[in-house]
């Protein structure tokens, strides 16, 4: 029913993409054409979702885990080769739908083979009727999402230039990438948080939410400070010193990856309690503040300008989606301000360490920037574990790792 919407819309943004990215006049047909073939891909990616959302439902997504890293080595090849031949921007959009078409029939696979009931069969009229309301606000608060996150390209690129949108994009790389680990992990284990708000389990929810955000603030703390110290290296390493765009931007496209995570995961446990509606109507009002000052801003900053922009629109989120979340898990307890603060004096003092020495840190090889990087995760990590959470969080953290390494683990054979 709506492939045709959605094909339509797919060929006025590729017809227009040329003047939504000020692409000069030589580009145009080469950018029309390579954003038809992304919308192709993304057509196809939407199609083949379903097995996979299947998995995730019934707490099967660990199973696409290797799957799902090979697909990723088998994108970056397909792309390295289209770049390498010389078929440009469409040689590597086309190896964006072969990745997507790949992904899909895999998923499919997976989905046949684990769950018995995985099929076609025509729907009630009552359960369409459930399911599309429900699927209206998600799809909403999805294309809100993605006018949150596209947004920054889009804005940048009209009231500066192409060209530092590109230097944008390559700084804001590291982080985006980091963002989208945890977004993974994260969704992996919303299945069982959905389960336990089923069974009205209420308690144990609230343990696991607060347990996601101990885990959700640890990581952005090891990747956050590990980007501010190292993101220079890693881009004179691989496209030239002269595409990183200063320690200022980096701190603020940091901050901005941390409050992404920080809205995401609570964004996903509004979801699992299937409040979506609410946090559509938050979003709605947030793409509005965030467009309104990041132009504001753009225009009298530029690019650090944005990136404050972006994340004084984002605050709307930051301040309500904890609030919906935690009346998601009926978590009735006290906001234990001592924890926040603790964790907030940690983070800007371990930011500051990281910005003092940004500058001074040079890697003269791939080897040794990722030596460097190893190092700084584990220092990083352990000093925000011991300093950054309470010993209720400890205890959490530790258990949870401990859960994880016995089911990863090889079971033994009785003898």
């Amino acid at each position: 029913m709506f492939l045709p919407l959605a094909i339509a819309a797919s060929a006025a943004f590729a017809w227009y993409a040329p003047t939504l990215t000020g692409a000069p006049a030589e580009w145009r047909t080469a950018v029309r054409v390579s954003a038809g073939v992304l919308f192709a891909g993304g057509l196809v990616g939407a199609l083949f979702l379903v097995p996979e959302s299947v998995l995730y439902g019934m707490n099967l997504g660990y199973k696409r885990m290797e799957l799902q890293a090979g697909l990723n080595l088998a994108g970056g090849l397909l792309t390295a080769g289209a770049v390498y031949t010389g078929l440009g921007l469409t040689g590597v959009s086309g190896a964006q739908v072969i990745l997507a078409a790949l992904s899909g029939l895999c998923f499919w696979m997976l989905a046949k083979r684990y769950v018995g009931w995985f099929g076609a069969a025509r729907p009630s009229r009552a359960e369409v009727k459930t399911l599309l309301g429900l699927s209206a606000w998600l799809a909403g608060g999805d294309l809100i999402a993605k006018l949150l996150l596209a947004s920054d390209v889009l804005i940048l690129g009209i009231l500066v230039s192409p060209t530092i949108v590109t230097t944008y994009v390559l700084t804001a790389y590291a982080g985006r990438a980091a963002a989208a680990i945890h977004t993974s992990a994260v969704g992996a284990a919303m299945p069982g948080l959905g389960g336990l708000l089923g069974d009205r389990q209420y308690e144990r929810a609230t343990l696991v939410r607060r347990e996601l955000l101990a885990l959700t603030w640890l990581f952005t703390m090891a990747v956050g400070v590990t980007i501010l110290v190292w993101n220079r290296s890693f881009l004179t390493l691989w496209v030239g010193a002269d595409k990183y765009a200063g320690t200022a931007v980096n701190l603020l496209l940091v901050i901005m990856a941390t409050q992404t995570a920080f809205i995401r995961a609570d964004s996903y446990i509004i979801d699992a309690a299937l409040q979506s509606w609410l946090r559509v109507v938050i979003s709605a009002g947030a793409v509005v503040v965030t467009i309104a000052f990041a132009i504001l801003f753009t225009r009298a900053w530029g690019l650090p300008g944005l990136c404050l922009g972006v994340i004084v629109g984002r605050l709307t989120q930051t301040v309500a989606y904890p609030l919906l979340a935690r009346r998601s898990v009926r978590d009735g307890g006290a906001v234990v301000a001592a924890g926040l603060v603790r964790a907030l004096l940690v983070s800007a003092v371990l930011f500051a360490l990281a910005l003092r020495y940004a500058d001074r840190v040079a890697s003269l090889t791939w080897l040794s920037w990722a030596a460097g990087v190893a190092a700084t995760v584990t220092v990083v990590s352990g000093l925000a574990f011991a300093a950054g959470l309470s010993a209720a969080s400890r205890r959490m953290v530790v258990r949870r790792v401990v859960e994880i390494a016995r089911k990863r683990s090889p079971r033994r054979r009785a003898p």
